[in-house]
C-alpha cells in the first residue's frame, strides 16, 4: 500500500516490505550521487570534469557516465581542494565506484582523492573529518582535531567550519619519506 504524497519535501513513502520501511524521497535523489575531495582545483569546468571522470573510472576499473557533477562550496582557491557532488547514470555505477574507492590510494595519481556517498549537507563534513582522522591514525601520523580543525603535525588538513581539504601532498609525503 502506497500513501499518497501532499508534500513531497517531507512525506516519505511507505510499503509493505521486508524491512518494513522505505527511504524519504530526499534519500532516493541521493542513490546516484557521490561525493568527490582531493581533486585539483580547476576554473575550468571541462577540465575539472575529466579529472573526475578520470578519477571514477579508475575506481570502477570501466568507463563511468556521469549526469552532472558541480562544487560543493563556492569560493574558487587554488591552494584547497573542494568537494565536487558527482551525479551518475545509475545506483549501480555509484556502488561499482564505491566497492574500488580503496584502489584510490594504491595509485600514484589519485592517492590523495577520497569517495564518499552523498549524504545531507549538514552531515557530511563531520563524517569528512571522522575518515580523515581515521586514515591519518592508521597511517601513524601525528594527528590533532581542535575546534573542528583536523591537523597533521601541525598543519592543518581539514578545517569543519570552511568544508575544506587542505592539499597535503607535502604534508603527508614528508611524514612517509621522513
Amino acid at each position: 500500500m502506497r500513501k499518497t504524497m501532499t508534500n513531497p519535501s517531507s512525506a516519505t513513502l511507505s510499503s509493505s516490505s521486508a524491512a518494513g520501511h522505505q527511504p524519504s524521497v530526499r534519500q532516493l535523489d541521493r542513490s546516484r550521487n557521490i561525493v568527490v575531495s582531493g581533486v585539483a582545483e580547476d576554473r575550468n569546468d571541462k577540465a575539472r570534469r575529466s579529472k573526475v571522470v578520470a578519477v571514477l573510472q579508475a575506481a570502477a576499473g570501466r568507463d563511468v557516465q556521469i549526469l552532472d557533477a558541480f562544487r560543493l562550496s563556492g569560493r574558487f582557491t587554488a591552494e584547497k581542494t573542494q568537494p565536487i557532488l558527482v551525479k551518475l547514470q545509475s545506483a549501480w555505477h555509484k556502488r561499482v565506484v564505491s566497492s574500488g574507492a580503496s584502489s584510490l590510494a594504491r595509485s600514484g595519481d589519485f592517492r590523495q582523492v577520497y569517495l564518499a556517498p552523498d549524504e545531507p549537507p549538514d552531515i557530511r563534513p563531520r563524517n569528512t573529518l571522522e575518515c580523515l582522522k581515521r586514515k591519518t591514525e592508521r597511517a601513524g601520523l601525528p594527528v590533532t582535531l581542535s575546534n573542528g580543525i583536523l591537523s597533521v603535525d601541525g598543519n592543518n588538513l581539514f578545517s569543519l567550519e570552511q568544508h575544506y581539504l587542505v592539499s597535503c601532498d607535502d604534508v603527508l609525503t614528508s611524514f612517509h619519506h621522513g
